[in-house]
């Protein structure tokens, strides 16, 4: 619901929902509904009679963002058991197949006031004439004695920019923070109409939080100058009027919606942790209590987190996923060993918070590097329907790349990029699919906005798929000079790749060379091999690392590496890393295909 609107109260069959308070009450007791299932259940009051179809369900509850009927209809599922409803027999309401959903309940708006008044004129007065009465009939204590749930209210935020020209920017920023706050699980938020009463700084906090009941106030301000934006933030204890938490942020004005939107979430994320409210799916890093646990987790020192909270199941999932990255830096042979210590971190976050969607990535991640396909693909599709965020989407198309599955890959990561507020930085997984599916365009583009070093070995790698020798040599030539993949092996034969037997038999010598090792090594020469028309040397080295881990396996769907894919040793040792069972369980990859039930094809 548009917070600028009136305040309503609705009666929905033996239900009350107050839009000012975000309340559902059945008699006196409280239905404990979350933001978004909340919002799902205002968007079928709101459209009743009517049905409302899944596009307005993604509008109006996801803010126009993605979604699949799969997502909605979890949504749905979590309001019918908030409301104690049966799908089978609906009273509240029920499944369009195919279409959406529609309110089956009785609908009507109460003629009594919303349980949050939209002005603050006569408030204050009628609340102390109340409590007048009730000190003289002797029964003020049981007025305000229960203990305020965690509730805040976003003041309008102060313009502080030289010029005073920048208002709309910061009632922007304080609308967006409520948009923000209004999703998280257990947090109740005084609406925009009521907050914006208390616009100025000649109010008093106390106060403030007495008129709303509400327990927390967030103040803040914002100061533009040229192209640089401080926005400071403060949370305020209404009781004591002690600050709880304050923080700056400092950014450069370029998509100054998408910046409000960012800052948004990750105050949201703080106030989640120093409330005490929101589900682990919340925001980046819930599932801990402990702020300084919560701040050595921005900071990505997960190890930390976890000695400051045993119990933070975000950290542990994320400590994981970092000891295995360590892979890229070891010789492959260490990779099953650092395996198993991943897998015993990310166990214990999905031991800690079964209903991580984070934590069912993070464990999912780990077992298809054991080749466990099947558990995998499963475990993410559990990720994926708790929640469909930009963290396990990219993970999941992470296991499609390396699967072979290009397209489906691509289409994932698509989705992904959907949802950043910001511009989505390249990375290298991604173009890997750019180059299977040859993209090249594409893929160059991604990598001019890399770091540079990656930015050079990935325009490396789109050469081999799409050059000629002479661009294929300036690619070599463009990689910094002192990386070992330069020194060892590139510097070496970059002007020779003209004699192919020549340099073949130098990639023998130095894929056989004890002493001359770099993480990337058996890749590196399996590519150079390929592109000079020797497919079986080209697997037989390459296989030596990818028996260990899948961590490079999006190199083997690249256009160069076609007749390494058709070689009978590449069809058994995509058999004895179940990747067939995979895809004959799951959809077979771009570039294989079955024939019959026991045989099949790549190319």
């Amino acid at each position: 619901m548009d917070q600028s609107r009136e305040p309503v109260r609705f009666r929905v069959g033996d239900l009350e929902v107050d839009t000012a308070s975000r309340r559902v009450m059945r008699g006196k007791r409280r239905l404990k509904l979350g933001g978004l299932t909340y919002d799902f259940f205002l968007a079928l009051i709101e459209t009743a009679p009517s049905y409302i179809g899944y596009d307005e369900i993604a509008a109006r509850v996801w803010s126009g963002r993605s979604v699949t009927p799969e997502t909605i209809a979890q949504r749905a599922k979590m309001l019918r058991d908030a409301l104690g409803d049966d799908a089978s027999r609906p009273r509240y309401f029920e499944l369009i197949r195919g279409e959406g959903y529609r309110l089956v309940a009785e609908v009507g708006v109460s003629s009594d006031r919303p349980a949050r008044s939209s002005s603050t004129k006569w408030v204050a007065p009628a609340l102390g004439a109340v409590l007048a009465i009730a000190l003289m009939l002797g029964f003020a204590t049981s007025l305000f004695d229960d203990e305020l749930p965690a509730s805040i209210a976003v003041l309008p935020f102060t313009d502080l920019s030289p010029g005073g020209d920048q208002q709309y920017l910061a009632d922007g920023m304080s609308e967006e923070l409520i948009n923000a706050l209004t999703r998280l699980e257990g947090l109740e938020v005084a609406s925009r109409t009521e907050s914006f009463n208390f616009r100025g700084d000649a109010n008093d906090i106390q106060e403030i939080g007495q008129t709303l009941r509400v327990s927390s106030v967030l103040e803040g301000s914002v100061r533009r100058s040229g192209d640089s934006l401080r926005v400071t933030v403060q949370l305020i204890d209404a009781d004591s009027g002690y600050h709880l938490w304050s923080e700056n942020f400092d950014r450069d004005v370029e998509n100054i919606f998408a910046i409000q939107e960012d800052i948004a979430r990750s105050v949201a994320g703080a106030l989640g942790v120093k409330l005490g409210v929101g589900g682990v799916n919340d925001f980046q890093g819930a599932g801990t209590t402990d702020f300084e646990a919560y701040e050595a987790f921005l900071l990505g020192n997960f190890t930390k987190a976890t000695e400051l909270d045993p119990n933070y199941a975000s950290a542990w999932g994320l400590r994981g996923l970092m000891t295995a990255s360590t892979m890229f830096a070891n010789p492959p042979e260490a990779a099953p060993a650092i395996l198993e210590e991943a897998y015993g971190l990310t166990a214990k976050a999905l031991e800690l918070d079964p209903s991580s969607a984070q934590a069912h990535a993070d464990v999912a991640t780990i077992v298809y590097g054991t080749w466990q396909w099947n558990r995998a693909y499963e475990m993410f599709q559990t990720s994926l329907s708790i929640r469909r965020g930009i963290y396990n989407l990219g993970h999941f198309a992470n296991l499609l790349m390396r699967a072979g599955r290009s397209s489906d890959a691509l289409a994932v990561y698509q989705e992904r990029t959907s949802r950043w507020v910001l511009e989505e930085p390249a990375f290298m997984q991604q173009i890997n699919v750019d180059i299977a599916l040859k993209r090249y365009d594409v893929a160059r583009e991604k990598a001019a906005r890399m770091h540079d070093g990656e930015a050079q070995f990935m325009a490396l790698a789109i050469a081999f798929n799409d050059a000629s020798l002479v661009e294929l040599r300036d690619a070599m030539q463009a990689l910094p000079e002192t990386s070992d993949p330069y020194r060892l092996l590139y510097s070496e034969i970059q002007d020779r790749l003209d004699q192919p037997e020549a340099v073949i038999a130098f990639l023998e010598e130095l894929a056989n060379d004890p002493n001359r090792n770099w993480p990337s090594k058996h890749e590196n020469i399996a590519l150079v091999a390929a592109y000079l028309g020797y497919p079986e040397l080209a697997f037989e080295i390459f296989s030596r690392e990818l028996q260990y881990t899948p961590i490079r396996l999006g190199t083997v769907w690249y256009p160069v590496m076609s007749d390494v894919r058709r070689l009978p040793a590449f069809k058994q040792f995509v058999t004895e890393i179940k990747l067939v069972e995979f895809w004959r369980t799951y959809g077979w990859p771009d570039f294989c295909r079955p024939l019959g039930y026991e045989d099949f094809v790549c190319d």
